[in-house]
């Protein structure tokens, strides 16, 4: 009988020591075996796996930002320049003339002449991102302005909706 009442003080310590090390009945299990499971690797591998892809399509996200800040620029670059072919009775040559200030990090280039222009724009952030658009006979046409009063891009990325039918 004297065996069995030394056992109970030292569960009643390991008690009070999972209590205020806040382990419990598992966390203390996990300790005392000194491994992971198979199950339990499994687990860390999958969550591990979530947030990668969660980070990925942050980043993809970014760089379509990247597209559409420049497509706008381009589409407000139109409207700008048919309102002040409305007030002139010609196109304006460049980009001051035009007046457009473009986004933050774009850079903005207009050229043309009484009857056509062209414009590019170049994100300073990624410079291999770049759009472009002309209306006439515009002489140079930047690429990859393919086809008139279109805004098009490289590199190529959906970006989420297109303009078809329009």
């Amino acid at each position: 009988m004297r065996a069995g009442s030394s056992i109970l003080p030292r569960l009643k310590a390991e008690r009070e020591a999972a209590r205020i090390s806040g382990l419990g009945r598992i966390g203390r299990r996990l300790a005392d075996r000194g491994g992971m499971t198979l199950i339990e690797l499994l687990a860390v591998v999958i969550l591990i796996g979530i947030i990668a892809a969660i980070a990925l399509n942050a980043l993809d996200s970014k760089e379509r930002a990247y597209l559409t800040v420049m497509r706008s620029d381009l589409r407000n670059v139109m409207t700008a320049q048919e309102n002040y072919f409305a007030e002139h009775g010609k196109y304006a040559n460049s980009t001051p003339e035009l007046g457009y200030n473009a986004s933050p990090y774009v850079n903005l280039l207009v050229v043309g002449d009484s009857t056509s222009w062209a414009a590019r724009t170049q994100h300073e952030i990624r410079a291999d991102y770049r759009c472009a658009t002309y209306m006439g006979d515009a002489n140079p046409i930047f690429p990859p302005a393919q086809e008139e009063a279109e805004v098009e891009c490289l590199p190529k990325r959906k970006t989420g909706r297109t303009r078809k039918g329009r």
